[in-house]
């Protein structure tokens, strides 16, 4: 587990501002370029909603896995893990 320290606290702030600022990027494109998911019966949603917001959340998360990878304790092997079945899940 690795300690609190000043690299994970800078990398958890760097990746949360990266995601906000690439979710608003992602969403004024996917309006602007009309990629919306229209309400169907089997929607959760009642308007259309722009798709691809969750590249944001995941790029930011992957990069700083990797980060933290390099400057704590965490072993190859893990963080390899981490990152390859974060990137599957997406």
């Amino acid at each position: 587990m690795p300690t609190i320290n000043g690299t994970l606290i800078l990398t958890l702030v760097a990746a949360f501002v990266a995601a906000y600022l690439m979710t608003g990027w992602f969403r004024r494109h996917a309006i602007a370029n009309q990629l919306l998911d229209h309400p169907n019966g089997r929607s959760m949603h009642e308007i259309a909603t722009p798709r691809g917001g969750g590249v944001a959340i995941v790029w930011p998360t992957i990069i700083g896995m990797l980060v933290l990878g390099t400057s704590t304790g965490l072993t190859q092997r893990t963080v390899l893990g981490l990152c390859l079945s974060g990137g599957l899940i997406f």
